[in-house]
């Protein structure tokens, strides 16, 4: 190794003993002629340019030179640096003379030996020169100028037996030399210049020479021990240690000198490479992938017998391997970081390693519907965890484990939102569907709790895989998640709906993920008798599958299908209760066909609101961007769309809409929740008075309804978390005596099943009846009576009264009641002060006047019952 460096050299040979006759020059006083005292016959054709010498010549198709008186011709070393900014030719090159007898270069019959830089082979080659004929001693390698801009640093060195050698960094640093094979000649023994002669044609090439760091003297001994600059892994079993210097080949070969550690041990061979200064290790034991490894060197030695007594030098393996879906997984959610438990208030996701292979996630992409994050490098290795969070905070994670910032990262939305993970091929790695009922803890999902993945190894199950943290900080990112538990899924999928989707496609869905081999047409049965010719997935979820049928559909017509011999992503077979469906080809909604059917507008502290719709049409309805809103002033107003997907609404159903299902089921536990829909956002239902109205996909008005705080019972003492419910789904919307408070004994609200007050209109029979004709107000189910008419004849009057056993009159009905055709009146069992009845036996006194006086009467018994 040559220990000196280049400026460091040239300062220490400036004071060597003159006898020697070496010479050294850097241009660093600016000046070419004194010390040393350089010669040409054109001055001017020489410049100093920033400390270095430099071509000044305006001559095209010329030569010229400049020279320095040098004795050295044997046992020497001469080195140059040098730049040209053109690439060589035959006619633009330089020659540099380390020996020359004549100072004009350009004499005729010179002798000595010269280094040329260019020429047609644009190369560095040796010449030596005699009675100015030259004869090249070592041919360079071809092509090494053929650069626009050439930095070399030059070395030749002429040993005691005249051997020479000729070296050369293309760098030019002097950190990264070439050797060329050396020659032997001793036909020259002595010198009395060193020069340089430049040969340009073109003013392309004016000015474009440039020389620096010049030394003509001893050889430079080198003392110091080769090192080890870089391993390269080039195969598990296979790798490259590269010397800063050229090795000795019987030490450089030698196995036993070279050991890597984590139980690879000593290669099997070692084969030093053509440049000199690289050594090919083979090995028995693979190295570990995804690991840092250290290399060990003793003993091997350069070209002048200097050991290594001992170098390490550490290097990453790594080798990509196939990856497969879910190899990669979200293990943890962090939509909702407000209010701080204990964590950073910023959104991050977590992903896991569970393959036993290490992942580059480089390119990789993390995404939502509206936005993409792509990941830059970071080796994931098997069992470990990765934060991903956005680049400008992600400094905040970085006391929690490996973290990785990043631009443009999708916004979690809070309620739920549709996460997926891809490789660089864009093949799907992994996905989450998540909302914030997979917290399964209302006071969690309010924010500052991160959502966790229950069981890394069950990657079939999703909603029930997933809970809210219980770690006391809020989360576990970066380490193994408080929720870990061994949760594998048992449980067979269920078939959900059944929608068409045109005249001969049916779309299954299903409550989980199903397997990825598509089922066979045959596991699917239709009555009334459809065949099903094709199945295919309706999107990368599995669980949407889209039938396809021979023939069509038709209208106003009730199919049923049942799914035979399907399983689940686990293995599982479709439970046999939850393995029939009913559908209907869907219909065009007219108003009416869909009514409001019960309304909870005040709920209790923390609650939330309901609004549910009954179908009392025939037809098959899709709710898809269908809307409710408020009614006022005529017109429909704060519309929100209650879903943007398919939701098929069977006749005779029920369907309530709110904001947190969760809520609603821990308030109202009878509540039938697979027919309680989520949705965004209601509009406002205030606590007092106000209005909702239904508008379908097409803004046709299905129905709407005015409230009012007093159609609650007037025996609740508190009417918060009190539905109103429909008596009547025949009857009016806007007429008060159609609702009444639900029923204490189904918990004031019935959501997504019929409600507790509802009645049936087909029992009814003659032109006055009371139903039921004994009820328990308050409690009982349903609290009240109706008095109903049916006349064959409207316009009538009527005044109705109720009276005690002994005749006494205790509420006034109606009076001077003008009446439909047919219609009902509601007694809750209050009086006319506002108290409650007694329980006994009750009369309905009904008298019905019309244009021409005459007058009917009609006597109906009534009996209020007590509680037991």
């Amino acid at each position: 190794m040559w220990a000196i460096a280049p400026v460091a050299m040239l300062l220490l040979l400036f004071k060597v003993n003159e006898a020697r006759a070496q010479f050294a020059d850097d241009f660093s006083d600016g000046d070419f002629t004194n010390n040393p005292t350089w010669t040409t016959n054109t001055p001017e054709q020489w410049a100093i340019d920033n400390f270095r010498l430099r071509s000044n010549s305006p001559v095209a198709n010329s030569s010229f030179y400049l020279s320095t008186p040098s004795a050295r011709a044997t046992d020497a070393q001469w080195e140059f640096w040098v730049n040209l900014q053109f690439n060589t030719s035959g006619v633009n090159l330089v020659e540099v003379y380390l020996v020359s007898q004549n100072e004009n270069l350009l004499a005729q019959g010179n002798n000595g030996y010269f280094v040329r830089i260019g020429g047609t082979p644009d190369e560095v080659s040796l010449f030596r020169m005699v009675n100015g004929v030259a004869t090249i001693m070592i041919d360079g390698t071809n092509g090494v100028t053929n650069l626009s801009n050439n930095v070399l640093r030059i070395r030749v060195i002429r040993d005691e037996q005249h051997s020479w050698t000729l070296s050369y960094d293309v760098t030019g640093t002097g950190n990264n030399y070439f050797t060329e094979p050396p020659a032997t000649d001793a036909t020259i023994l002595t010198s009395n210049f060193f020069g340089i002669r430049i040969a340009q044609s073109t003013a392309t090439f004016f000015n474009r020479h440039f020389f620096d760091d010049i030394y003509a003297g001893d050889i430079i001994r080198d003392t110091d021990p080769p090192q080890l600059i870089s391993v390269t892994p080039i195969s598990p079993t296979v790798v490259e240690a590269r010397f800063n210097e050229d090795l000795d080949e019987s030490t450089a070969q030698q196995s036993s000198f070279y050991t890597i550690n984590n139980g690879v041990g000593i290669p099997v061979s070692a084969a030093l490479l053509p440049d000199n200064r690289t050594v090919r290790l083979t090995f028995i034991n693979n190295l570990t992938n995804g690991q840092t490894h250290v290399l060990s060197v003793q003993g091997v030695q350069d070209r002048a017998g200097n050991a290594v007594a001992l170098a390490t030098t550490s290097f990453f393996f790594f080798q990509p391997q196939p990856v497969a879906y879910k190899d990669i997984i979200f293990t943890e959610l962090f939509p909702d970081p407000d209010p701080v438990i204990g964590l950073p208030q910023v959104e991050f996701v977590e992903l896991y390693n569970r393959s036993a292979n290490p992942v580059d996630l480089a390119g990789w992409r993390f995404s939502d519907p509206s936005s993409a994050a792509t990941l830059p490098s970071h080796i994931l290795l098997p069992g470990t965890y990765v934060i991903i969070a956005p680049n400008s905070a992600a400094p905040q994670f970085t006391t929690y484990g490996p973290v990785i910032g990043v631009t443009n990262f999708p916004t979690l939305n809070n309620s739920g939102d549709n996460l997926t993970l891809r490789d660089p091929q864009n093949n799907l790695i992994d996905f989450v569907n998540y909302t914030d009922r997979w917290y399964q803890d209302d006071d969690k999902r309010q924010g500052g709790w991160t959502l966790e993945l229950i069981d890394i190894n069950n990657i079939c199950a999703e909603s029930t895989n997933w809970v809210a943290s219980e770690d006391q900080s809020g989360g576990t990112p970066g380490r193994q998640n408080s929720v870990k538990a061994n949760k594998p899924d048992l449980t067979g999928p269920k078939l959900l709906a059944a929608i068409p989707q045109g005249e001969n496609q049916l779309r299954l869905i299903f409550d989980e993920r199903l397997e990825r081999d598509l089922p066979s047409v045959n596991a699917f049965a239709i009555n009334p008798v459809q065949e099903v010719v094709r199945v295919d997935f309706l999107n990368e979820s599995l669980r949407d599958l889209l039938l396809t049928v021979a023939t069509t559909f038709q209208p106003s017509l009730r199919y049923t299908i049942t799914v035979n011999q399907l399983r689940d992503c686990s293995g599982n077979r479709i439970q046999d209760d939850y393995r029939s469906a009913i559908f209907g080809l869907p219909e065009v909604s007219e108003a009416g066909d869909v009514v409001i059917n019960e309304l909870l507008f005040n709920p209790r502290p923390f609650g939330v609101d309901f609004i549910e719709l009954y179908n009392r049409s025939a037809k098959f309805i899709n709710l898809k961007n269908w809307s409710i809103g408020n009614f006022q002033n005529g017109v429909s107003a704060n519309l929100r769309v209650v879903t943007d997907d398919d939701l098929l609404f069977p006749p005779d159903s029920y369907l309530a809409f709110t904001i947190d299902p969760f809520n609603i089921r821990a308030n109202y536990p009878l509540a039938k929740m697979e027919q309680v829909i989520q949705v965004s956002a209601l509009p406002a239902f205030p606590d007092n008075d106000g209005t909702a109205c239904v508008i379908s996909e097409r803004g046709v008005l299905l129905d709407f309804f005015s409230y009012n705080r007093d159609f609650h019972s007037v025996f609740l003492r508190d009417r918060e978390g009190v539905s109103l419910e429909r008596i009547s789904a025949t009857g009016s919307s806007t007429d008060r005596n159609n609702w009444k408070s639900a029923a204490s004994t189904v918990g004031f609200a019935t959501p997504g099943y019929r409600n507790s007050n509802s009645v049936n209109r087909e029992e009814e029979e003659g032109e006055v009846t009371v139903v039921p004709e004994i009820f328990i107000p308050l409690f009982g189910q349903p609290d009240f009576t109706e008095i109903r008419y049916a006349f064959q004849q409207g316009g009538r009057v009527a005044n109705i009264r109720v009276l005690d056993h002994q005749g006494r009159e205790i509420r006034k009905i109606a009076n001077n009641e003008l009446l439909a055709t047919e219609g009902f009146f509601r007694w809750d069992g209050d009086r006319d002060d506002g108290t409650k009845a007694r329980p006994g036996y009750y009369f309905v006194w009904f008298e019905l006047f019309d244009a021409n006086g005459i007058v009917q009467t009609y006597r109906k018994r009534v009996v209020i019952a007590a509680r037991y």
